[in-house]
Formats: structure tokens, C-alpha cells, sequence
């Protein structure tokens, strides 16, 4: 697969893990994956089993399933190019 595709996520609600895993897949064969993430940020990034996480940290569960991608805020100038 290589570079040559590039996956654009933009999963959110009830299907934002499945979504997520879709996307580690993708970026597991290789894809270019950019998730476009909402103003306030990915909700999957606070989640966590065990209690508060510290100030700027990620929880585990999305680590996992973001290695890999990178993400870009919805409101990126330049962003439908980025999806053209």
C-alpha cells in the first residue's frame, strides 16, 4: 500500500472507536492517515479507565489506535485540499 493512499478519518460518536481501528489498520499497511479532529479535540484522547489523566496527556487507548496518524484540527485552512 505504501503512500500511495491516504486515509482521512473523521469518525465520531458511537462509531469513533470502530472508526479509529479502521484507521490503524490503514496506518499499520502503510497509509498516509490524517485524523481531522473537532475544535475541542479528539474525545478518545481523555478517555481513560483508571482515573484523571495528567495535563496534556493522552490516554492509552488512543495512543494505540493514533500511532501511527497524524492529526489535524476540522478548521485547517486548507483542508479540502488536503481531501482532494
Amino acid at each position: 500500500m505504501g503512500g500511495d493512499v491516504r486515509v482521512v478519518d473523521g469518525s465520531a460518536g458511537p462509531a469513533a472507536i470502530a472508526g479509529a481501528y479502521c484507521a490503524k489498520l490503514f496506518a499499520d499497511a502503510g497509509a498516509d492517515v490524517v485524523r481531522v479532529e473537532p475544535g475541542e479535540g479528539d474525545p478518545l484522547r481523555r478517555f481513560t479507565c483508571s482515573g484523571p489523566l495528567p495535563e496534556g496527556d493522552d490516554g492509552a487507548l488512543f495512543r494505540y489506535l493514533r500511532h501511527g496518524q497524524r492529526s489535524v484540527p476540522a478548521d485547517l485552512p486548507g483542508l479540502a485540499d488536503l481531501l482532494a
